[in-house]
């Protein structure tokens, strides 16, 4: 058997010692790298808070400018449907016009197709032969 001497036993504090201040080194890096590992993803959450906002803020504003493009297009159709109501009066109008404009040829032709048939057909009897 060996004896355990009193210089083995300081080899094996001072080796525990160093031992343990290398772990507590090391502790300390990770720890750091850790802080500054939480650091960034708080930063990047923030950022994407930040963002995910700007895209809130940009969908409200659209949302306004389809409201107010429906809001238009509905005065747009109104417009359509009155001017569709005036073109059929209008075209009502033409018709009435080219019918009585009509009617009135048919009366004058009629007439005057009528005074000839009875000068041909039926001379006058009056009239020295």
């Amino acid at each position: 058997m060996t004896a355990v001497t009193e210089n083995d036993l300081k080899r094996l504090e001072d080796l525990i010692i160093n031992g343990q201040k290398i772990l507590e080194a090391r502790l300390t890096a990770m720890e750091k790298t850790l802080d500054a590992r939480m650091s960034a993803i708080e930063h990047g959450q923030t950022e994407i808070k930040e963002q995910i906002k700007e895209v809130n803020r940009k969908i409200d504003e659209l949302s306004e400018e389809v409201n107010g493009l429906k809001v238009e297009i509905a005065d747009v159709k109104g417009n359509v449907k009155g001017m569709e109501k005036r073109l059929d009066d209008l075209n009502r109008h033409f018709y009435t016009m080219t019918v009585g404009f009509l009617s009135i040829i048919g009366v004058l032709v009629t007439g005057v197709l009528g005074a000839i048939a009875k000068l041909v057909f039926f001379p006058n009897p009056y009239s020295i032969r």
